[in-house]
């Protein structure tokens, strides 16, 4: 399994979230800064990844998040992770003990 290791902003608005999206998948000046462009951009960089692969959320800087915008894009993932049957995502807690 391949993985690709996400850190989400300290301040994790609808904003800021799209922007960690943007940068760490390269998406280019094209993306267009809202969820219906995260979906087609986050397919766009899905078609070239290697499979499976597992996008790993790292929290360790969370401060503080948005919840509508958390749900939104928790929503885009889940949609990718049932388009994309290799694909998966998992959140990095700081609380957690990873290898």
């Amino acid at each position: 399994m391949n993985h690709s290791l996400l850190l989400l902003p300290a301040h994790a608005d609808k904003a800021n979230l799209l922007n960690a999206f943007a940068e760490h998948c390269q998406f280019g000046t094209y993306f267009g800064h809202n969820w219906d462009a995260l979906w087609d951009s986050l397919n766009d960089w899905l078609a070239q990844q290697p499979m499976p692969l597992c996008l790993e959320l790292d929290d360790s800087q969370l401060q503080s998040r948005d919840e509508a915008a958390w749900q939104q894009c928790q929503a885009v993932l889940e949609d990718a992770r049932i388009e994309w049957p290799d694909f998966s995502y998992r959140i990095r807690s700081k609380s957690a003990c990873c290898p």
